[in-house]
């Protein structure tokens, strides 16, 4: 009797461990956290070319558009894309915000081209950042390529 009750012990206590580790990737977003988000992005030296990507809920759906490049005076170079984002473009993009939250707002001017972000999520919080940062792999650039290249 008590063996039995160990092991049903041992067998629910392994089944909450599957279970835990099954949802460790959870989203740690809600579709609000990408009602209004607008990312602009800007590089180089001599010639600076800026980026834009905005992130919007469209009836249920959220969606991005990108303008590349924004500043550029020829308008047949000027890029503009749309795409309905799915669940690892969203993890991703929230992995991304969270990656900026964390940045100094001033990086290292170990070089002359730099990078300039600023981030606006909804009509309070922004995030600007100056200089070029450590993003362990998961910057603008990036970011755009992995939702856009597909």
């Amino acid at each position: 009797m008590i063996g039995r009750l160990i092991y049903l012990v041992i067998l629910l206590g392994l089944g909450f461990l599957v279970s835990c580790k099954n949802n460790s990737r959870q989203k740690f977003y809600t579709p609000d956290s990408f009602k209004n988000i607008q990312i602009s992005y800007s590089t180089g030296d001599e010639v600076i070319r800026s980026y834009a990507m905005m992130i919007y809920d469209s009836a249920g759906f959220i969606k991005t558009k990108f303008t590349s490049p924004i500043s550029d005076m020829s308008l047949s170079e000027r890029k503009l894309a749309f795409r309905t984002l799915n669940e690892d473009d969203l993890q991703m993009v929230y992995d991304f915000i969270e990656k900026a939250k964390k940045q100094n707002d001033t990086c290292s001017f170990l070089s002359s081209s730099l990078d300039r972000y600023h981030i606006k999520i909804g009509i309070m919080d922004s995030i600007s950042i100056f200089g070029n940062c450590s993003w362990d792999g998961l910057d603008y650039s990036t970011l755009i390529k992995r939702i856009y290249d597909k």
